[in-house]
């Protein structure tokens, strides 16, 4: 089950392939502006792996932050109860 929703926009560049921006909205930050690159190795039998990241400094990059700081494990101290004296 996927959390996120994605919809692509596509912005013609130069030679290369054309850049690809996805908004993806996550429940818990909102909308995300990200990027994605296409990967292949060869003798990967056609292996493909797309790699989202978002534009340094911007809001995106911030909510990816945010992201992974709620999704980062607490220490041991945040995890056991206070002891009462």
């Amino acid at each position: 089950m996927s959390c996120l929703s994605y919809r692509s926009t596509s912005r013609p560049s130069g030679g290369s392939p054309p850049p690809c921006v996805r908004r993806a909205r996550h429940p818990q930050v909102g909308d995300l502006d990200l990027h994605s690159e296409k990967l292949t190795a060869d003798g990967t039998g056609g292996l493909t792996l797309v790699v989202f990241h978002a534009e340094p400094g911007s809001r995106s990059a911030e909510l990816l932050d945010i992201l992974g700081s709620l999704a980062a494990p607490r220490s041991d101290a945040a995890r056991a109860p206070a002891e009462e004296p």
